[in-house]
């Protein structure tokens, strides 16, 4: 299933953020098609937000067994709208949007406790009797071994800025394990990514909203824009004294308060005829 990651705007106009409190998202691609990979699209159709629980059921399935390497990548704090902040030539963007099978899902509710992405590794791992190895992203063993089955677990740093300051982290960190992808790309030609941002210890609230700049409204806002500017001048050194001229020629006009009559005019006369 190809479709671009900036669909979850749309997932997200039908909802109120509150709806959304406490979920994160889960995004897989792989380099063959695979319907363990497609499946879960039907969870988010049936269910609406569905749970980690029924995810990892409908994904991680025994189809994954039949790719060399199952990566799966975590970054606590992730939330949808980060994925949407990415530019569309962006590596995880392309990637979803290219490969062959691919999910996406904007809001997956994680439980409160445990380790999600860990103990999915765990299981997969023992279905498929592969080597596990797990380790920070760009800190990963410089010669992988190609040979047999792995599950590689990469770990992300938590995301925690607001704003501007927390677009540039992701951006940043979303080039670092482009670089990782790629070398692992190379190496297991057969392979499936899921990449996931699990629930931090106080994840509680809804995604968080940018803060306000100091500075009052003038901070906030551009008040005087070119365009208003323009139409002020117009108003006040145009519109305004035609009105003005117009109202003093009107009242300059003049009209007489009486008639004097003419000569010869006899009032009684007329009045008797």
């Amino acid at each position: 299933m190809r479709s671009s990651p900036f669909i979850f705007a749309l997932a997200a106009s039908f909802s109120t953020a509150l709806a959304f409190s406490g979920t994160n998202p889960v995004v897989a691609w792989s380099s063959h098609r695979s319907d363990a990979v497609t499946k879960p699209s039907a969870v988010v159709l049936s269910s609406g937000t569905p749970h980690w629980d029924d995810v990892s059921v409908q994904m991680f399935g025994d189809g994954l067994c039949e790719f060399d390497a199952v990566v799966l990548v975590d970054q606590p704090g992730l939330h949808a709208s980060d994925l949407r902040s990415l530019s569309p030539e962006s590596f995880v963007a392309t990637r979803l949007r290219d490969s062959p099978s691919s999910s996406q899902l904007p809001y997956v509710r994680f439980p409160h406790q445990g380790d999600s992405l860990q103990d999915l590794a765990d299981r997969v791992t023992q279905r498929c009797g592969a080597q596990r190895l797990s380790f920070p992203v760009g800190e990963g063993p410089e010669d992988l071994e190609s040979n047999g089955k792995h599950v590689l677990s990469l770990s992300m740093p938590e995301i925690t800025e607001n704003a501007g300051a927390r677009r540039d982290f992701v951006t940043e960190h979303e080039a670092r394990l482009a670089s990782e992808l790629e070398r692992i790309e190379r190496t297991f030609p057969r392979h499936v990514v899921v990449f996931a941002g699990s629930r931090r210890q106080d994840d509680s609230a809804p995604e968080p909203a940018p803060s306000p700049p100091a500075g009052g409204i003038l901070a906030r806002y551009q008040l005087l824009t070119p365009a208003l500017i323009s139409a002020l001048l117009l108003t006040f050194f145009v519109l305004i004294p035609i009105v003005l001229f117009g109202v003093s020629a009107l009242a300059s006009i003049q009209s007489p308060l009486h008639v004097n009559a003419t000569k010869g005019y006899s009032a009684d006369e007329k009045k008797n005829q």
